[in-house]
């Protein structure tokens, strides 16, 4: 499996200078590891940060931040980056990388207490509501992977993550004003998913 040197995220780099994100990911289409380099330490930063506040652990976290650059240097196209930035892009795949993490630990946790205290819980009153609590959180899930990638990250970056529009825009390179219409386009997407799950949910 490809690695990569996860203290090299202490190195400074002055963006500044050198290539921009649309140069380097073509470079690295082309197979040059320098220019996953280059493109690891000018975002690994934002990507660690980011990271921090999904997974639990640092272990974890630099887990995650390694997985999101070697799946940019297999699948990240030069079509897939917003106003010739990748960091929007490795946003969504770090989101997705401690999520399906996340979703694995969750899984094995409850196999290990799903003992006869545990069947009981659910059977329950109440636990109908969960269940479909729980569905409609899915469907949601679902209903954000089919946002475009520069709105799932504004999706979490703000609805997630709780940062304010300029918080955003900085990330994003883009205005608060821009994040706030963006934003509010995809409050009205979602807001009908799930009106429409709602309506179908028994």
């Amino acid at each position: 499996m490809t690695t990569i040197d996860t203290d090299q995220r202490n190195v400074a780099v002055d963006r500044g200078q050198g290539c921009d994100d649309h140069t380097l990911v073509s470079c690295m289409q082309s197979g040059d590891r320098d220019a996953l380099t280059q493109l690891y330490r000018r975002h690994v930063r934002a990507v660690y940060a980011y990271a921090g506040t999904l997974m639990q652990s640092r272990d974890e976290v630099e887990d995650v931040v390694q997985e999101t650059f070697v799946t940019a240097l297999e699948r990240l196209k030069v079509s897939a980056l917003i106003d010739r930035s990748a960091l929007p892009w490795l946003l969504t795949t770090t989101r997705y990388k401690s999520f399906n993490r996340n979703r694995a630990k969750t899984k094995r946790m409850l196999n290990e207490s799903s003992d006869e205290h545990e069947q009981e819980r659910l059977a329950s009153p109440g636990a109908d509501e969960l269940v479909i609590a729980a569905e409609l959180r899915t469907s949601l899930d679902a209903a954000v992977a089919e946002l475009s990638e520069i709105d799932q990250t504004v999706y979490e970056i703000c609805l997630v993550d709780g940062s304010t529009y300029a918080q955003a825009a900085q990330v994003l390179s883009t205005t608060p004003g821009a994040v706030r219409n963006r934003l509010a386009r995809i409050r009205q997407r979602l807001r009908g998913e799930l009106r429409t799950l709602k309506g179908s949910t028994p």
